[in-house]
């Protein structure tokens, strides 16, 4: 007696049918599935901003998977950013009801609504933690830099066309070269924004102007061409295509980025935590 065989090509027909996706391999169905997730959450109107970031570089994000330095709590904590969530009353779904008068402006200084990017941004409350995870980042890539050979300067002094006072974080003189780069990182809140291409033209306009002044202070490093460098960092722990293209241009250890990525997000979630349960 002769059974009929089973028509798995009708039921694979059926089944890719059902989940609106092509393949010929359940690697690539499931691939094509995290893709279509991926690009329905970070649709979202208010969970979907800035995730798209979190692709760039995936190695950021092995906190995730793999053995950090982040606490039980922290590894919650982060989980919770990467979907934009904290417990500040500008979030939606945040239940301010038990205040006697409910609100959403910035229960530190009252001047904006209190949402994710205000207290990692812009709150004076933070200001000090804000300017510590900073300072992180420089400290770390100036170290790297000159590992390379790099003479560096922290912070260097130089006055703009207007006479303004400015400050350089790193000042690098390559020893290789007729080289100079005004090498100035920061760590903003992701947005939808190309924010590597803003951030680099926001330091152009800042320092191009100072490098008059910065040719006279160095004269003992000779004659240079000067570059600026704006750097971002995510501050819930993304790498930009900026900072990717900056370690492959200057040889400098890809291993230490999402070790640079942990610290940005680790100091983001203790200054959450400062800001909302600080006494």
């Amino acid at each position: 007696m002769f059974r009929r065989a089973y028509d798995c090509a009708n039921e694979m027909r059926i089944c890719k049918e059902a989940l609106g996706v092509e393949g010929g391999s359940t690697r690539k169905l499931r691939a094509q599935l995290r893709n279509d997730a991926f690009e329905k959450w970070s649709g979202q109107p208010y969970q979907g901003i800035g995730v798209k970031h979190f692709e760039t570089y995936p190695k950021a994000n092995r906190f995730m998977m793999t053995r950090s330095s982040l606490s039980s709590s922290e590894w919650v904590a982060a989980l919770k950013l990467n979907i934009n969530y904290a417990n500040v009353a500008g979030v939606p779904g945040v239940n301010t009801e038990h205040r006697s008068a409910p609100s959403i402006r910035c229960r530190r200084c009252g001047n904006e609504t209190e949402t994710i990017p205000h207290v990692l941004g812009a709150c004076d409350f933070g200001e000090n933690r804000r300017t510590e995870r900073h300072h992180v980042i420089k400290r770390r890539l100036q170290a790297l830099l000159q590992a390379k050979g790099f003479v560096c300067i922290d912070e260097a002094t130089c006055t703009d066309k207007n006479g303004s006072n400015r400050r350089i974080d790193i000042l690098a003189f390559d020893p290789n070269s007729d080289k100079a780069y005004l090498i100035d990182p920061t760590v903003r809140y992701e947005t939808n924004e190309d924010l590597s291409t803003l951030v680099q033209k926001e330091k152009e306009k800042t320092y191009r102007s100072c490098i008059n002044d910065l040719s006279r202070r160095y004269q003992q490093y000779g004659k240079r061409d000067f570059e600026v460098i704006g750097l971002w960092w995510g501050s819930r722990g993304t790498i930009s295509e900026g900072v990717k293209n900056f370690f492959k241009r200057f040889k400098l250890n890809m291993k230490e980025l999402p070790e640079m990525a942990e610290a940005v997000l680790i100091s983001s979630i203790r200054m959450l935590h400062h800001h909302i349960y600080s006494s």
